[in-house]
């Protein structure tokens, strides 16, 4: 097999442990559901009710959708793409950092978008923005986009 023309996310975690990748992803969700937790525990300080029993729960809470859907995220969002021929290796930020065996699929079809690219890969359509792939040209090169415009099926019935 070829050498295969890798191309990654801005988001791509590089050298980083699955800790590390863990732990910078995790802030923003945390800020986001922590942040009704904290406006509901100040309304009801205010209001001289007692805050702990709610609170402890709701923050708990928070704190576990955040990890989930951190976790989710982390092990759908594409940021490396391997190209050798028609054959493509798409790689989620958890398979980068901990280093999971490459799985190559056949790449169905490309198509060129106003927005960016369509990659038909499986049973699944992935869209690439042009602002998230530094060497988006390229990667567009590579993949030898179908330009042409997308037939009109009709149904006999």
């Amino acid at each position: 097999m070829a050498t295969p023309a890798v191309f990654q996310h801005i988001d791509h975690p590089g050298d980083a442990s699955v800790a590390v990748l863990y732990s910078r992803a995790v802030g923003r969700p945390v800020g986001w559901l922590m942040l009704p937790v904290m406006v509901g525990a100040l309304v009801q300080a205010l209001q001289g009710a007692p805050i702990f029993p709610e609170a402890f729960v709701a923050a708990v809470g928070a704190l576990l959708v955040a990890s989930g859907w951190t976790h989710f995220q982390l092990r759908n969002r594409v940021v490396e793409i391997r190209l050798t021929g028609h054959r493509i290796a798409l790689r989620t930020a958890f398979d980068v950092a901990r280093d999971a065996p490459v799985t190559w699929e056949p790449l169905l079809r490309a198509k060129r978008q106003r927005a960016g690219l369509h990659l038909y890969v499986g049973d699944r359509t992935l869209h690439l923005d042009p602002n998230d792939w530094p060497a988006y040209s390229r990667l567009k090169t590579a993949v030898r986009p179908d330009d042409a415009p997308e037939q009109a099926r009709v149904c006999p019935y």
